[in-house]
């Protein structure tokens, strides 16, 4: 893969860019979790189950949207308003407090109430002219037309309904435009708008539940930024493979289809906040193995150096390295065991291109990645899991194949080398930390 164009117009993230990403995303991952356990967070999902209800939505549209005028209490309230100031039904209640009613009333229930038809007797007797009187009266008349009639029924049903506590508060309830604002579920609402636009709440909404569940489920197990004491760490040395009892009994050497002899440490040092393998123009003597004679001292040309973990190995995870390099030689970093096989090459220049992959025994998977300035800083990154190996630059993925690896925990290695086919040339290679994460 050719990451020239993509580097030139930004499509590939700067290293500086990527460590600000990981940087903001374990500062987001550590909020989100600790906003996950809030009291506040748990308010608003039990509120939100509420609010968001259809149940909930429709009422509260219908106690904002109603008219008064539709309710049954306006219906109730304007007919009982209306019988109230209904004079013939006023002229009622009036007639029924009077005396003369009353007296009248009594009268019918004596036996003189008959006289009432006789002329001559009304005529006669002014307390008969008194009740005639009353008898042809508009308020008998009113009365008599009123006294049991449906319309009495209703206003007294109608009074008895409006008179009651309950129906006052509901009337005066649905009277009020404002009503949805005096309702506890009006409260429960702004109370779960309110923790909704807190930024806490705000944050965590925005963020991609299973993104940040399956970050959580990554442990650091390595991040070196090679500072203070490396040697109980590090090592310049690493086991190459050689087979042979002979092989047992020195570890530091170089190797012959090399044009550089290996320092052990002396070429490794912190420049620049990173630690620098530098291959550079010295004349060297050191040991290398040879299959017929063993180990022989040879001379060198050139120096280079190596780094291996100690105690750190893994089998699978998330593997990160940010690193540079320069000259046309050979910079590689590797997860290896104690043999040549099986190797996992996270990052591979071989003074033109940069080679990545995974060989067994059994297979020997490999990309390419060209058109980068490896100068600058960059992230090689490698994704292994159960099912495949993918490998990064920065952000893009540039390869990934099967998994037919072993379960053999890997160490991981750096080194700086001249093949034996290569011109010479002076480089350095810098790495300013590698990582390690395990699921």
């Amino acid at each position: 893969m050719n990451l020239f164009w993509k580097e030139l117009f930004g499509t590939l993230k700067s290293a500086q860019k990527m460590e600000a990403e990981a940087q903001q995303l374990q500062h987001d991952l550590q909020r989100y979790f600790e906003v996950a356990k809030s009291a506040e967070l748990a308010e608003y999902i039990e509120l939100e189950k509420e609010v968001t209800t259809a149940e909930f939505k429709e009422r509260k549209r219908t106690l904002q949207n109603r008219k008064y005028k539709d309710t049954q209490e306006f219906r109730d309230w304007s007919k009982f308003q209306k019988l109230e100031k209904d004079k013939a039904l006023q002229l009622y209640f009036k007639t029924i407090e009077s005396p003369m009613l009353k007296e009248y009333l009594q009268f019918q229930k004596t036996p003189d109430y008959t006289k009432l038809s006789s002329r001559k007797e009304v005529v006669a007797d002014p307390i008969l002219q008194q009740y005639k009187n009353f008898e042809k009266s508009k308020e008998y008349k009113n009365y008599i037309r009123l006294n049991g009639s449906y319309i009495l029924d209703e206003y007294k049903a109608l009074k008895q309904v409006v008179s009651t506590p309950e129906f006052q508060e509901s009337n005066n309830f649905w009277a009020n435009p404002k009503r949805w604002e005096t309702t506890p579920e009006a409260k429960r609402y702004d109370r779960y708008n309110s923790l909704q636009h807190t930024p806490d709440i705000e944050f965590y909404r925005a963020q991609n539940r299973e993104r940040m569940i399956e970050m959580s489920k990554y442990e650091c197990t390595l991040d070196e930024t090679f500072r203070g004491d490396m040697s109980q760490r590090w090592k310049n040395e690493f086991t190459l493979g050689v087979k042979g009892d002979e092989s047992k009994m020195k570890t530091k050497f170089s190797l012959a289809n090399q044009q550089q002899a290996y320092t052990f440490g002396r070429n490794t040092s912190l420049v620049e906040g990173a630690v620098r393998i530098l291959t550079r123009k010295e004349h060297a003597v050191s040991p290398v193995w040879d299959a017929k004679k063993g180990f022989v001292e040879h001379d060198f040309e050139y120096t280079s150096d190596m780094l291996e973990s100690r105690q750190f190995a893994q089998n699978k995870g998330l593997f990160m390295v940010k690193l540079r390099c320069t000259g046309k030689l050979h910079h590689a970093c590797f997860l290896k065991g104690n043999q040549p096989l099986p190797l996992v090459t996270l990052f591979h220049f071989d003074g033109k291109k940069v080679t990545l992959g995974a060989a067994t025994q059994h297979s020997n998977s490999r990309g390419e990645v060209t058109g980068l300035n490896l100068s600058k800083y960059h992230i090689f990154s490698l994704r292994w899991t159960d099912r495949e190996l993918v490998w990064y630059v920065n952000n893009i993925e540039v390869y990934r194949c099967v998994n037919n690896m072993t379960d053999n925990e890997l160490r991981i290695a750096f080194n700086s080398f001249i093949s034996e086919n290569q011109k010479p040339s002076e480089g350095t290679f810098d790495i300013e930390w590698v990582k390690a994460y395990k699921f």
